[in-house]
């Protein structure tokens, strides 16, 4: 259990979980631990974000990728150059083997970046 997100409020927790077996046990015991952690399993309501005041576009053409909002920061994820792998298995991008830079509007159309995690 780790932190990506320094200072951020309420603190966000991120778990790396890692099993082996048959799919259904392991999803089951995941199940059962989020629960008595009262982690909330329903995904959250479908209300549509507020628009935040960035110039997304610009950012993406500078990073050469685009961005997305979420939870009113523009996140923009950097594929690495080479194939991160473990135990001989390639590691997807969505699994943290990409650069994510976030940015969180602070007014004015200026932001500040939200993204501690640094990798080799």
């Amino acid at each position: 259990m780790h932190n990506h997100l320094l200072r951020a409020a309420p603190a966000t927790l991120y778990m790396h979980v890692l099993g082996r077996g048959d799919p259904v046990k392991l999803a089951a015991a995941l199940h059962d631990g989020l629960a008595l952690s009262k982690t909330p399993l329903t995904a959250p309501s479908g209300a549509a974000p507020p628009p935040i005041e960035l110039d997304m576009a610009l950012i993406d053409r500078t990073l050469g990728a685009k961005g997305k909002v979420n939870g009113g920061v523009y996140q923009v994820s950097l594929k690495r150059a080479g194939t991160v792998s473990d135990a001989g298995m390639a590691v997807p991008d969505a699994m943290g083997s990409a650069e994510a830079i976030n940015f969180q509007p602070t007014g004015g159309s200026t932001a500040r970046p939200r993204s501690p995690r640094i990798s080799s």
